[in-house]
């Protein structure tokens, strides 16, 4: 993995519309809305029907790509059910031909 995957070209801690359900912490941060755990599942959702891929396909795909995971956890992910390692971004990212420049919070 190299260590470019990593830079992202937007500064976590200086975003500006909240709309996506993202709040604003003391230090400036992002963080998930009340009841929500990862910020990422609205971007997963929106590049899956971007993509014309149901839960299943998606899961399948992630499958393929090495990833251990079944539809009930993706589905949790995308709803903000569950928290998201670095490393399932990566899996998502890359099954989806993205990288963390195709992601902000704007």
């Amino acid at each position: 993995m190299s260590a470019s995957y990593f830079e992202a070209s937007v500064d976590f801690c200086q975003l500006g519309n909240w709309d996506t359900g993202v709040v604003v912490n003391q230090r400036n941060c992002p963080r998930p809305a009340q009841g929500k755990q990862n910020l990422s599942g609205i971007w997963i959702r929106r590049f899956r029907s971007e993509a014309g891929l149901t839960l299943e396909e998606l899961t399948s795909r992630l499958q393929v790509a090495g990833w251990d995971v079944d539809r009930a956890v993706v589905a949790r992910i995308e709803y903000g059910q569950r928290s998201l390692l670095d490393y399932e971004l990566k899996f998502f990212l890359d099954v989806f031909g993205k990288n963390l420049h195709d992601i902000s919070w704007e």
